[in-house]
């Protein structure tokens, strides 16, 4: 039984019954021992404060006082409920932190910071993380569905690049493949399409390379459509396809989890690659992809030529038109930093 000294302080207020929404209109008297009594109708209940549980105070939301029955007060005076609370406990820490504003001010630039490594590496690791973690099944269900998507809308049409050019080219990269045989990556399939006129390649998630007919056509021989063929492998090799989808839909991902519906991701991921299909990659990864192009070349023919070419010969197309560059940027910086890693004036 608690014994009640005579000095107290009364508060009015609104009391509410375990499990329900019923308010019922309440007043507790406040003692200078910590001791507090709760009048609710008919109930009467008194506790002492270290056998409370209190709401932290956050802003203008009225803190409640829990009592061990599950009844729960909250004082129409907050001010006088806060003040007798200082003098018998000791505030929470986000009660302190937010009474600091030093505190305040480092707790933001901390959520800053933390939120630009998030965007420029916890994000893009993460999404690394897991595109290699996914079974095979769901880059080969990705890559299908993505290709379904770009020949049946108004992307890809038909290619006419002649059956023998296919058959070598072909050939060309089932040879790039073997290199590389045993890394755990699916195994390229090269295909051709056009693609309004616009010289481009790219990968899918399934390992589908596609060149486009004007890529071809540009090329003045295989090395520099090799070297292209290449840069293609290596965003296999290094899984940036799915690193690329699963970064640009995490967030849709994580909303998808979240509501219980998770049984679209395929979808989605194959949309955001068609929708995306001019996406670039990190200027992180295109380096990479390039490095591993010119290593292939160099180690096959002992330089770099075809590929210095091609890039060059793309990097003077005009910002207006649409070319494999598009989708690859600051080329003019990576052929310079191709040059330099092979000692190339």
């Amino acid at each position: 039984m608690l014994q009640h000294s005579a000095a107290q302080e009364t508060l009015s207020g609104v009391a509410l019954p375990p499990a329900s929404a019923l308010r019922h209109k309440a007043e507790v008297r406040l003692f200078p021992n910590g001791e507090l009594v709760c009048a609710a109708g008919e109930q009467r209940f008194a506790a002492h404060i270290h056998e409370l549980r209190i709401s932290e105070a956050l802003g203008n939301i009225p803190r409640s006082v829990e009592f061990a029955n599950g009844w729960s007060f909250t004082a129409d005076n907050q001010a006088a409920l806060n003040e007798w609370l200082k003098k018998h406990r000791t505030e929470g820490w986000i009660s302190r932190l937010e009474s600091n504003r030093k505190a305040i001010v480092l707790a933001v630039l901390v959520t800053l910071i933390f939120g630009y490594w998030m965007l420029n590496d916890g994000i893009p690791a993460i999404s690394h993380s897991i595109a290699k973690a996914l079974p095979e099944s769901v880059g080969r269900y990705v890559g299908e569905k993505t290709l379904a998507l770009l020949d049946d809308g108004a992307y890809f049409s038909e290619s006419e690049v002649a059956e023998d050019r296919r058959v070598k080219l072909k050939a060309l990269m089932s040879e790039i493949a073997m290199e590389h045989a045993g890394s755990g990556n699916p195994e390229p399939n090269l295909i051709f399409r056009q693609w309004q006129g616009q010289p481009n390649a790219f990968a899918l998630a399934d390992g589908t390379i596609i060149l486009t007919d004007s890529m071809v056509g540009l090329a003045e021989d295989d090395s520099e459509l090799e070297s292209v063929l290449r840069h293609e492998m290596g965003h296999l090799y290094y899984h940036d396809v799915m690193t690329q989808l699963v970064q640009a839909s995490i967030m849709s991902i994580l909303v998808a989890y979240l509501v219980g519906d998770i049984a679209g991701v395929g979808d989605l991921l194959a949309s955001t690659a068609a929708l995306g299909i001019s996406m670039g990659y990190s200027r992180q990864a295109e380096i990479r992809a390039d490095e591993f192009a010119a290593k292939g070349m160099h180690r096959r023919h002992g330089t770099i030529e075809g590929m210095l070419r091609i890039y060059e010969r793309f990097s003077a197309i005009q910002p207006d038109v649409a070319s494999w560059l598009s989708s690859h940027p600051d080329t003019r910086h990576r052929v310079e930093h191709i040059k330099a890693l092979h000692g190339q004036p």
